[in-house]
């Protein structure tokens, strides 16, 4: 991997707000198909507003099946989600500079553990977060509709021993 020092990661500002939508697409290519075809608009809606991006009314049941299994955590865990970098960043350090980036600020907080689910299929996603040091920890699938299963792994790090 070629290493990029002149990478930055900085906060998101306002008029980031198409490249965090296009982001959230990339993170989550099923998106479009569950919350519809305006999933870009109504992202930067979101983005604009400081609201939860899981907070697309009229999708109740979808959410309910994702609540039941993405983002559960334990007490004393902080949950990572939707981490994506664009394909020409690929493979010169941004997506190992983000998770240090956020694991520095989540060890500000009284956190004891990350977690976070990946996608059984995106390897190099894997590869990553075991390289920082998360272990995968179970194994499950979301049934959307009868021909669509969603399979991700857990995968946690230990902060504390």
């Amino acid at each position: 991997m070629a290493e990029n020092n002149n990478i930055t990661i900085r906060k998101a500002l306002l008029e980031d707000e198409k490249d965090f939508a296009d982001l959230i697409v990339v993170s989550a290519p099923y998106f479009p198909g569950l919350f519809g075809k305006e999933v870009r608009t109504i992202a930067q809606r979101l983005f604009r507003q400081c609201r939860n991006l899981f907070d697309f009314l009229g999708k109740v049941p979808v959410l309910m099946k994702f609540n039941k299994a993405v983002g559960m955590m334990n007490d004393g865990e902080c949950y990572i989600s939707n981490v994506a970098t664009y394909s020409q960043h690929r493979g010169i350090g941004v997506g190992t500079r983000l998770i240090l980036k956020m694991e520095e600020e989540i060890r500000k907080k009284d956190t004891e553990r990350i977690a976070l689910d990946v996608e059984k299929g995106n390897i190099s996603a894997i590869r990553l977060y075991k390289k920082l040091g998360y272990q995968m920890i179970k194994d499950f699938s979301i049934q959307l509709h009868k021909d669509k299963t969603l399979c991700f792994y857990r995968m946690l790090k230990k902060l504390r021993y």
